[in-house]
C-alpha cells in the first residue's frame, strides 16, 4: 500500500473547506491565548509550562480535524477495505 497517494487525498480533502481548515487553528490560538489567564501570568512559570501547553493545545486542535478526515472514508467503506488488508 502506497501512502503517498493517500495522503495526497486526504490533503485535497481537507483544503477543499476552508471553514474545517480554520476551526482547529482557531481552537489551537483559543487555547494557548487563554491558558494565561487562567494560571499565573508570571512569565517563568508560564515559560515553564510553554511546552506542554503548546503539545495539549495541538494535539486537541488534531481531534478537531479527525472526524472530517475520515468522514467520507468511514461512509463509503474505504476503512473497511483497509482494515481487510492489514
Amino acid at each position: 500500500m502506497n501512502l503517498i497517494p493517500i495522503l495526497k487525498r486526504d490533503l485535497k480533502a481537507v483544503l477543499r473547506s476552508p471553514a474545517v481548515t480554520a476551526q482547529p487553528l482557531f481552537f489551537y490560538l483559543i487555547i494557548t491565548s487563554l491558558f494565561p489567564l487562567a494560571t499565573s501570568p508570571d512569565p517563568a512559570t508560564l515559560g515553564a509550562m510553554a511546552p506542554g501547553i503548546i503539545w495539549v493545545s495541538a494535539l486537541l486542535a488534531t481531534l478537531l480535524a479527525l472526524d472530517n478526515l475520515f468522514k467520507s472514508d468511514h461512509e463509503d467503506g474505504t476503512l473497511d477495505q483497509m482494515a481487510i488488508l492489514c
